[in-house]
C-alpha cells in the first residue's frame, strides 16, 4: 500500500496564517499607542497641576504680607482684573508703620495668542525688576469667552486667564482671590486647560 506524504503550507494556510499574525501585531501596536498616549496624557496633567500649585503658592505668598489698604484695584465679584498691585507690611519702627516697595502680579501678553504671569518688584522705582513665573496662561478663563456672562459657572464675568477679586468679610478682613488657567498641548496637538482657584486674607 502507497501512503502519500506532503510537505510544507497551502497557500490557503499560509494566507490564514499571515491575517491572524496581522490581526496580533496591529492589536499589539493599538494598545502600545494606547498606552503610549496615556503615559503621555498623564505626565501632560502632572506638570499642568505642578505649574498651577506653584505659580499659586507664589502669588499667595506675595500677598500674605499685603496690607489690605494698599491693595489696587479692588474689584469685586462677578468683575475681575488681570493684576494686582500692593504693598506688603514690613512691620513696625518707632511707632510708625512701615510698607515695602510697591509690587504688581500681572497676566503679560506674549506673541503666541497665550500670556504669562509676571511679578513686578519695586513697580516704578529705579531698582523695578521682572520676574517670570508662568507661562502658557490664555487671554481668557477655561471656557469663558467675551459675552458679558458667566460662562464657566464661577460667579466671574468674562474673566482673564489670570484674574484677581476681592470680597471683604464682616470682621474688616478682605479676601483676595486668584483664578488661575494653564494650558498646554497634548500629544495630538490639542490645547489641554486647567484651572483653580485660591484666595488669601489681607488685613488691615
Amino acid at each position: 500500500m502507497k501512503v502519500n506524504s506532503r510537505s510544507g503550507f497551502t497557500l490557503i494556510e499560509v494566507l490564514i496564517a499571515s491575517v491572524i499574525f496581522a490581526l496580533i501585531s496591529i492589536n499589539i501596536a493599538m494598545v502600545t499607542r494606547a498606552g503610549s498616549h496615556a503615559t503621555a496624557n498623564g505626565v501632560m496633567h502632572e506638570l499642568l497641576n505642578s505649574e498651577l500649585d506653584l505659580t499659586l503658592d507664589r502669588i499667595k505668598l506675595a500677598l500674605m504680607s499685603a496690607s489690605a489698604d494698599n491693595v489696587y484695584p479692588q474689584v469685586s465679584a462677578p468683575a475681575s482684573n488681570d493684576r494686582i498691585d500692593f504693598n506688603t507690611s514690613l512691620g513696625v519702627q518707632s511707632g510708625v508703620h512701615v510698607m515695602g516697595d510697591p509690587e504688581r502680579i500681572e497676566w503679560s501678553p506674549t506673541e503666541n495668542e497665550v500670556g504669562r504671569v509676571v511679578w513686578t518688584q519695586s513697580l516704578g522705582l529705579p531698582n523695578e525688576r521682572t520676574i517670570q513665573w508662568s507661562k502658557s496662561i490664555p487671554t481668557m478663563q477655561n471656557k469663558e469667552i467675551i459675552n458679558l456672562s458667566d460662562d464657566n459657572a464661577n460667579g466671574l464675568v468674562d474673566e482673564p486667564g489670570l484674574s484677581f477679586h476681592v470680597q471683604h468679610a464682616s470682621n474688616k478682613e478682605m479676601q483676595v482671590y486668584i483664578t488661575l488657567t494653564v494650558t498646554k498641548t497634548d500629544s495630538s496637538g490639542r490645547p489641554v486647560p486647567a484651572n483653580r482657584q485660591v484666595n488669601v486674607t489681607c488685613r488691615n
